[in-house]
């Protein structure tokens, strides 16, 4: 049985996030405001050059607040240039320094 993908239109930006269930599950695991935080940083998210289309990339961000949570995305780039969120997870403060040195970084 194949699993099917979630999505969620926005209609200010007349287009739709899509997330693999991988992704909602792992994001259910942190607590509601933290999911929350993440989600309001991707909603505007844009990837700069190199855009690899059909290979996952990753991208780093930071949930502030009085213990500030950092994470990680993997996302892939279609060749339609829509955007699938595929994980999230929890990273260590110095592994969100290193990608804000790369400069991928969710701002």
């Amino acid at each position: 049985m194949e699993l099917k993908q979630k999505s969620i239109k926005d209609k200010k930006n007349k287009g739709s996030l899509k997330f693999d269930d991988v992704f909602i599950d792992e994001l259910l695991l942190f607590p509601y405001h933290v999911g929350l935080g993440v989600m309001k940083l991707i909603k505007d998210f844009k990837p700069k050059p190199p855009r690899m289309k059909g290979w996952t990339q990753l991208i780093g961000g930071v949930v502030k607040g009085e213990i500030p949570f950092f994470f990680e995305i993997e996302y892939l780039m279609t060749e339609k240039n829509e955007i699938i969120y595929l994980d999230v997870m929890e990273i260590t403060c110095d592994d969100y320094l290193d990608y804000i040195n790369l400069n991928k970084y969710l701002k």
